[in-house]
């Protein structure tokens, strides 16, 4: 076998494992491909999950001040200072139902950010309903302090 020809299959080899390297290299990135479109999707769900805890906290803090309202309200109404624990009461529930009303703002423009970008969220009807039914309860122990 000549010079000429041994050149001519080691050529051939080499480009033999050059093609080999590049579709090596092409299946490795898209397994990276595929791993980073994964963390975006986890990443989008760790998103939606914060978004609905931090509505959460909302309420739930809103709620507790509506019950500290009414407690204070009630039980300090029979000292000496009636009216100040009357005012100091309503002032409770009425920042606990504002309270509702900033989560629910809060919670709709991340949300709206996350549908912008294809993420599915839990139904609007769902959300509202809450702070429906929170607004109400504040309302009926607003009447409550007043009436009594």
């Amino acid at each position: 076998m000549s010079d000429k020809q041994r050149d001519d299959m080691n050529s051939e080899e080499l480009a033999e494992e050059r093609t080999e390297l590049a579709e090596q290299r092409t299946e490795e990135a898209e397994e990276r491909t595929e791993g980073a479109e994964e963390r975006t999707e986890w990443a989008m769900n760790r998103t939606v999950l914060a978004n609905e805890r931090t509505f959460i906290a909302w309420l739930r803090t809103g709620m507790a001040s509506i019950g500290v309202g009414l407690g204070v309200a009630e039980f300090l109404a029979e000292a000496d200072a009636e009216r100040i624990a009357t005012v100091l009461g309503l002032i409770l529930i009425v920042l606990g139902g504002g309270m509702t009303i900033i989560g629910l703002r809060r919670y709709n423009r991340v949300s709206s950010e996350l549908k912008d970008v294809g993420i599915d969220i839990h139904p609007t009807w769902m959300v509202y309903g809450i702070v429906v039914g929170l607004s109400i309860v504040a309302l009926l122990a607003i009447a409550l302090v007043l009436i009594e």
